[in-house]
């Protein structure tokens, strides 16, 4: 921010992070008067930091608050100040030689002169800070979102965010593994990697991906992943399970070295998932709950982005089992994601002829054209809420009868209106674990029961200390069965023990959730709530590090 004092930089950061969160606050508001009084501050804390630094990022908010806030004359003065001052930090010897910073110096001469109303100047700025931001799409993102605060304000072109500051579509991707030498019937024969290779290229530049999310399997996906690579591209990969596992299942090919194509990709990626750590024996619902995840995470993506969401597959046009490559363009066709397809089922009669690329529509392809599924029925996909109460061990014996008097009751009466929606329930102590066939029951049964144990006055029931609740959520295959101890329904597995990991580390009086539940959350539509990415997270008995969600209300 070329401010030369360490010390009023970091002053300058600190002050702008509260009137960022007010700002935000005024943004999400839905009441008039709300959204004035959180814009009032936001514009009283710039208005200290600017006038202690004197730096153009906290100046270009006052400018744009002003705007907003109709206070026209002083958003004019101060946008004028701030431009020349980002214009004299271009001129300058010490102009800041990294694309961020030059990005920011940029962005901010355009929003100065969207508040003067120069709007060719303003497409200008942003046009060239757009050249610089590379693969800074959250930075583009910020600065669109300016932009269409003021378009709004002055009524002009909301499309001007987009079309100055352009980001790149974000693409899923599944398709089916190369031939074993021992395969019967040819699908995706080694000869074909080229003709594939060359098709996916051609469609990510055609729709202008930079974002993509698939598996790694040996064929398509790491063809994919590759193409990404090559492209200086942002390249998510999701596993179903750990590296050794998925090696062994998916990728090791007798005829070809996938290991070490497989093992540049993952060490290339910008962040790579396991689903879970172990296989499940259902290998189908593993791939399957696989493939959700790549939608929801791809889906989350694209929206805080608010850019496209394409699909594309390399496909023989022919039904296949759960967790399949024609189940997963089933799946997410059915979400309505645009999907396209490489057509194996043409072989390129000579080196120059291409692959087609054809559009998958309703008929392509139907839900009731998958193989049936051989199961043995007691896995299945659960929503998991795991909740304790803060404090419990240092209750008094008094207390702990009032603990299973008070505290329990009520919480049974909340669980009771979701008994048609739950599979398991179980107690031990102050936890409690629940198991929800729908995710949309599970995140509204853990924000209601929070909400209760926050707004009861556990003091005046004779409690001497606060009950406070600790929440999480996650989804995943669980095996389903019948305690033999209890005789009552029990759910356990690899995921019940994840969701078990998270809800130590969840701050009292809050809901987290895993980024699993978030991604499938994304995929539901009207949910009663939100999940918005809260940080990464170390889980509980060094299960390890993953990014967590806060879960809340969702604000209409």
């Amino acid at each position: 921010n070329a401010l030369p004092n360490p010390n009023l930089y970091l002053l300058e950061e600190s002050i702008g992070v509260l009137a960022r969160t007010e700002k935000d606050l005024a943004i999400k508001s839905l009441s008039v008067a709300e959204r004035q009084a959180h814009m009032l501050h936001a514009l009283d804390l710039y208005q200290q930091a600017y006038r202690a630094t004197g730096g153009y990022w906290t100046g270009i908010n006052v400018a744009t608050l002003c705007t907003l806030l109709h206070k026209t004359e002083q958003a004019k003065a101060v946008a004028k100040n701030v431009e020349q001052q980002c214009q004299e930090c271009l001129l300058s010897s010490s102009t800041p030689a990294d694309p961020e910073s030059l990005y920011w110096i940029l962005a901010t001469i355009g929003e100065a002169f969207l508040n003067l109303q120069e709007w060719e100047e303003a497409e200008n700025a942003y046009r060239r800070a757009a050249v610089v931001a590379g693969k800074r799409f959250g930075n583009l993102r910020s600065s669109q979102l300016h932009i269409g605060l003021l378009c709004d304000h002055f009524q002009q072109d909301p499309t001007w965010k987009k079309k100055w500051l352009p980001i790149p579509s974000v693409a899923i991707f599944t398709g089916h593994m190369v031939d074993a030498p021992d395969r019967s019937v040819p699908r995706f024969p080694l000869h074909l990697e080229p003709a594939v290779r060359e098709a996916i290229g051609r469609w990510l530049d055609a729709n202008d991906v930079q974002i993509g999310v698939s598996s790694a399997a040996c064929g398509g996906d790491i063809l994919f992943q590759e193409a990404l690579i090559e492209r200086g591209s942002e390249s998510h990969i999701i596993l179903p399970f750990r590296e050794e596992l998925f090696l062994k299942t998916s990728v090791s090919h007798p005829q070809a070295n996938w290991e070490d194509r497989f093992a540049k990709v993952v060490r290339n990626a910008t962040t790579t998932i396991r689903a879970a750590r172990d296989q499940t024996e259902e290998h189908a619902i593993a791939y399957s709950y696989t493939n959700k995840i790549i939608a929801g995470i791809a889906r989350i993506r694209a929206s805080e982005l608010d850019t496209d969401l394409f699909g594309l597959a390399v496909w023989d046009g022919k039904p296949g089992a759960m967790g399949g490559t024609a189940d997963a363009i089933s799946t997410w066709q059915a979400l309505s994601i645009p999907m396209s397809y490489v057509e194996l089922s043409q072989v390129p009669t000579s080196k120059s002829e291409k692959l087609a690329l054809s559009p998958v529509t309703t008929s392509t392809i139907l839900k009731d054209a998958r193989e049936p599924l051989a199961t043995k029925g007691d896995t299945q996909l659960m929503s998991l809420l795991f909740a304790d109460a803060a404090g419990f061990s240092q209750l008094s014996d008094r207390e702990v009868r009032l603990f299973v008097a008070e505290y329990l009751a009520r919480v049974a009466i909340l669980v009771e209106a979701y008994a048609y929606d739950i599979a398991v329930r179980e107690t031990a102590g102050d936890g409690l674990y629940l198991a929800f066939r729908t995710i949309s029951s599970a995140g509204a049964c853990a924000l209601d029961l929070a909400e209760m144990v926050e707004s009861t006055d556990w003091f005046a029931l004779g409690f001497g200390t606060r009950l406070r609740l600790r929440v999480a959520l996650h989804i995943g295959p669980v095996i389903l069965a019948h305690d033999p101890i209890t005789g009552l329904p029990k759910g356990v597995g690899a995921h019940v023990s994840r969701a078990a990991r998270l809800e130590p580390k969840t701050p009292v009086g809050q809901v987290y959730a895993s980024e699993a539940f978030a991604a499938f959350a994304k995929l539901e539509p009207n949910l009663p709530f939100q999940c918005r990415y809260e940080k990464q997270l170390e889980w509980a008995k060094r299960y390890g590090t993953f990014p967590t969600y806060l879960v809340s209300r969702e604000i209409k």
